[in-house]
């Protein structure tokens, strides 16, 4: 009967220990998962923020460069404005994008200023850098953008 206690008492000691071990494990591992659930949201919601932050310095790029297509066809709108005044604020804003573009971007752009010279090709350029900013399989072409020609005749019509 004296070994029927000593086994009855150590199981219960053995019980008591196990429960304690899985109750604390319990809390552990909840506290882990948790931690880890919490870690991982986290880490979506900065890569989230990120990329907002990207998309909004790449809409901001795309308004300096339409600024900057906009100067550049300036001397057309006003020809009795000093056209070297009218390059000097084209290069000006140049040197801005260049420090402000991304290189793709920069190159696009490049690439159409050495291609069309003075005759600046300008939605063709708008086209080329909407791809970057927009979807690169955009389907939109140049000859579906509309220009507002410069009015060189006084007219009432607007």
């Amino acid at each position: 009967m004296d070994w029927f206690i000593q086994v009855l008492s150590t199981s219960s000691i053995t019980a008591a220990i196990i429960a304690a071990l899985a109750f604390i494990s319990k809390g552990w591992f909840s506290t882990r998962l948790k931690e880890s659930i919490s870690s991982e949201y986290k880490e979506a919601f900065e890569r989230y923020k990120k990329e907002l932050e990207r998309k909004e310095d790449r809409r901001k790029q795309a308004y300096e460069l339409a600024d900057f297509f906009s100067i550049w066809l300036k001397a057309s709108y006003f020809p009795k404005d000093d056209v070297n005044e009218i390059r000097y604020e084209c290069q000006k804003k140049y040197w801005q994008l260049v420090l402000s573009l991304d290189a793709p971007v920069l190159k696009a752009v490049n690439k159409v200023l050495h291609e069309t010279g003075l005759t600046m090709a300008h939605k063709e350029a708008l086209i080329i850098v909407r791809k970057f900013y927009i979807n690169e399989y955009d389907d939109l072409e140049a000859n579906e953008l509309f220009h507002f020609d410069p009015i060189t005749e006084p007219t009432t019509e607007v």
